[in-house]
């Protein structure tokens, strides 16, 4: 905003390269969001079951991924920043244009790895539910960027140039602000001393982010790459088309940022209770957050709809472009109740981790807005069409992802009316009665495990337990101590994930004699599978391994087994 506001006063060369940018750099930087993404329920999950070492891990990795994909990205963009910028449509027929901005992108790429370790000290925070420090680092920065980039500009007569490096610095600014920051907590995350990366767990250590990162990123190129058609199309139309729909698109990103707000409290909230195994709140949590999101909406339609005859000078004082601001006020307004809902499930959706499913149902709508952008030169339906085709992009999205939000298959399934939760509860009140009892001989026996392996990791000394719940052959005897590998954590890690995904636990218990027992591993993972939250417990020992499920429904019914 600060850039589109200061660099109109230049002219519209100036803000149709700035424009061109904005859309190269927002595909460039937007497609590594998985970086925060999948930070954000990690670190969350890991701090609420205060699991340290797990939030170490997180962090460390997703530093590493982002100063490695910046690195890459800052040499990517700088030598091949001409044939970029040709592609989005400043080729050699705008030669002005292109000179323009190419300058902008060779400055601007060298803090690519900042905006990416920025990205990752977003999630961090989010995930760790301190959203203050993100705010002052966001404060703080677009405050040095505004009056930076005003001296540099005028002051100093540096034009287009001074802007891109006003940016830079401020996005470095930001970069060493988190960092500073996420050091200051190295106690809640576990930061030090930092994992050891052994080649032999590489993989496995960094799978979530390949995971969760290959579906966002489809998502996110899907979405990015269309709306990236939409600024090639408009600046096919012509220098003055392109800068107006900048000025337009700068509003949408405006109220996707207030509306922000409630979609990272969706990413954070449904993060913690789902790891919880809360998957009631969770869901309740999202409903009202999507209330509010659709009031937020409404207002902002409302306001800048009303304030249209006056912002638009803000940014330009260009008759040409103001004229088609005006004409396209409408089609840039009125969908913003329903930019207002994606947004809001897009976090919901994403404290959920159902990556694949968003990557999906991305595929349908950006295809139909691609296909309308396609036709919107040949038909001569000029920014008025490009801009239908971005609302009819939002509509399908919302489509999309109100049908997986209410599907009884999806991560939060609707609860049951209050009728069909009296049923349940009147057919299963006795066996829940029995289940109970046994989950709590179940707890108690988990307790005493759990202080004891929580002595041993005060004191390193092996535990002893006695007539021990023991899923396994239960018939071995062996004491001794065992060196912690990465392979032990992987076997841990799998056997957790293997119950959780099953749902299958032995049904047998087994009694294990007193005996000193070497602990190599233990791992627990939360998660909802069909409707279940299931929560995974894996104790790996020199010969056997202690399992622990627990499963509840939607309404509330638990069962346990070892």
């Amino acid at each position: 905003m600060v850039d589109t506001a200061l660099v109109g006063r230049l002219g519209p060369d100036e803000l149709a390269a700035l424009g061109i940018n904005t859309s190269l750099f927002s595909l460039s930087f937007v497609v590594f969001n998985f970086l925060a993404t999948a930070t954000t329920p990690m670190v969350a999950s890991a701090v609420s079951s205060q699991n340290t070492r797990a939030a170490g891990e997180t962090v460390w990795q997703a530093t590493s991924l982002a100063a490695v994909l910046g690195l890459l990205v800052a040499a990517g963009l700088s030598c091949n920043g001409t044939w970029m910028l040709g592609v989005m449509g400043a080729d050699q027929s705008q030669q002005h244009m292109q000179d323009l901005a190419l300058q902008y992108l060779v400055i601007r790429a060298l803090a690519a790895p900042a905006v990416l370790l920025t990205t990752v000290g977003q999630g961090v925070f989010r995930g760790i539910q301190d959203m203050r420090a993100p705010l002052f680092i966001t404060l703080a920065t677009n405050a040095i960027h505004l009056v930076l980039a005003f001296v540099l500009m005028f002051q100093c007569h540096w034009g287009i140039k001074g802007a891109a490096v006003s940016t830079a610095l401020s996005e470095w600014l930001a970069a060493g602000s988190y960092g500073w920051l996420v050091w200051q907590r190295r106690g809640l995350l576990g930061l030090w001393p930092p994992p050891l990366m052994r080649a032999s767990g590489m993989k496995q250590r960094f799978l979530p982010f390949l995971q969760a990162g290959s579906a966002v990123i489809m998502r996110t190129g899907l979405l990015l790459g269309t709306k990236t058609l939409a600024t090639a199309v408009a600046a096919r139309l012509g220098p003055s088309a392109v800068a107006s729909h900048q000025v337009l698109m700068q509003v949408w990103v405006l109220a996707s940022m207030l509306v922000d707000s409630l979609a990272v409290s969706g990413q954070m909230l449904v993060a913690v209770n789902l790891g919880k195994g809360q998957a009631a709140i969770a869901r309740e949590v999202s409903e009202r957050l999507l209330q509010l999101g659709l009031g937020l909406g409404v207002i902002l339609s409302t306001v800048i709809g009303f304030g249209s005859p006056w912002w638009p000078h803000l940014f330009t004082a260009d008759n040409s472009i103001l004229g088609d601001i005006h004409q396209l006020v409408p089609l840039a307004v009125l969908p913003l109740p329903i930019n207002a809902l994606v947004y809001t499930l897009d976090g919901v959706l994403v404290g959920a981790s159902d990556f694949e499913w968003m990557a999906a149902m991305m595929v349908g709508a950006s295809a139909v807005a691609a296909s309308m952008l396609v036709m919107v030169e040949p038909s001569g339906a000029g920014l008025q069409g490009v801009w239908a085709s971005l609302a009819v992009l939002m509509l399908g999205r919302l489509i999309t992802l109100g049908w997986r939000f209410q599907s009884a298959s999806g991560p939060l399934p609707p609860a049951k009316s209050s009728r069909a939760q009296k049923e349940h509860h009147g057919d299963v009140g006795g066996l829940r009665q029995q289940l109970d009892v046994l989950a709590l001989q179940q707890q108690q026996e988990l307790q005493v495990l759990q202080d004891t392996l929580a002595a041993q990791q005060q004191h390193n000394v092996a535990p002893t337990h006695t007539d021990m719940a023991y899923a396994g052959s239960g018939s071995e005897e062996f004491s001794g101590h065992h060196q912690y590998t990465d392979a032990d954590d992987a076997t841990a890690v799998s056997v957790a994930a293997a119950v959780a995904d099953s749902m299958v636990v032995p049904q047998q218990i087994h009694t294990v004699p007193s005996k000193q027992h070497s602990l190599r591993a233990a791992r627990r993972l939360k998660k909802v599978h069909n409707g279940f939250a299931v929560d995974a417990q894996a104790h790996l020992y020199n010969t056997d391994t202690l399992v622990c499920c627990t499963t509840e429904d939607v309404a509330g019914s638990k069962n346990s087994a070892y």
